[in-house]
């Protein structure tokens, strides 16, 4: 078994030999999780990279890898630990240019290293869990990988944020979108007066027939230019009998805690087993 990496904080930038190798075109994000010791004992290291080019490039600058979200889903419990790759005495992340201003030309591209202890930096519980664990910055999203940790009374939760009802994800709001079996599918709504998106997937019946284990759907949304951040789940057994399970709605503004400010919102939807997708609500 490969030594742990030492972690000097929650957030470090030095590329490390598992960081992954990116393509050279196009928006990137990926990351390999690793075996690390931190300042509370054993954590694993999120080693982390990217590359992006405009209209990521024109927003953000030199601001990043700030602006990049992580996120763990605890899918036992569906709870969501997430943060911006923002350090306690980073500024806040803006967007830079107008909305709607042109992107940039010119094949500008901009890549880099980071490294996350992702139990100081998310503050994980102490109990034993498994996570899924991906980046995601705008449109873009890293593949997802499993993380388990064993319980450890050395680490120290925060307070989950961004948390929101689960009511607002109402099921059987969207029959005319056709579900694809490995991925949760989501579309922005034409007849919603606010930010309202539809989505489908097609829930695992052998999941949905036990009874004694929490089947999560978890909606996420965070608005561009003010970086607001919510989320909510739903355990889908404990939907009243003869619920459409598959078919959901939500208003992704409502849940993100958006401000009335002309800004997109991004949206995504995660399921356990089920590939996820961005959707983009443009600004209005």
């Amino acid at each position: 078994m490969a030594e742990p990496i030492d972690a000097p904080s929650p957030i470090w930038f030095k590329k490390l030999p598992q960081t992954p190798a990116l393509s050279e075109t196009g928006d990137e994000l990926g990351f390999a999780l690793v075996p690390g010791r931190g300042r509370l004992g054993p954590t694993v290291v999120l080693a982390g990279a990217y590359r992006v080019t405009p209209p990521l490039l024109d927003y953000y600058g030199g601001q990043l890898p700030r602006p990049i979200r992580v996120v763990a889903v605890d899918t036992a419990r569906g709870a969501i630990f997430s943060t911006q790759l923002l350090q306690e005495k980073s500024p806040p992340v803006v967007v830079m240019v107008p909305e709607g201003a042109p992107p940039s030309g010119g094949g500008r591209a901009q890549g880099g290293s980071f490294n996350v202890d992702l139990a100081a930096q998310l503050g994980l519980p102490p109990h034993a869990a498994t996570y899924h664990v991906f980046l995601w910055l705008d449109h873009v999203l890293s593949p997802v990988d499993v993380l388990q940790l064993a319980e450890d009374p050395q680490r120290v939760a925060t307070s989950v944020s961004g948390r929101r009802p689960a009511d607002l994800v109402r099921f059987g709001a969207a029959p005319a979108i056709a579900p694809d079996p490995q991925a949760v599918i989501l579309r922005a709504d034409p007849t919603a007066p606010s930010r309202g998106v539809e989505g489908a997937w097609v829930p695992d019946p052998a999941r949905l027939k036990d009874h004694e284990r929490p089947y999560f759907l978890t909606v996420l949304a965070f608005g561009h230019r003010d970086r607001s951040f919510g989320w909510a789940s739903v355990n889908v057994n404990t939907l009243p009998q003869g619920a459409d399970a598959a078919h959901f709605h939500v208003d992704a503004a409502a849940l993100a805690g958006a401000s009335q400010q002309a800004q997109k919102v991004f949206a995504v939807a995660f399921a356990e087993g089920k590939r996820i997708q961005v959707l983009t609500l443009p600004a209005r």
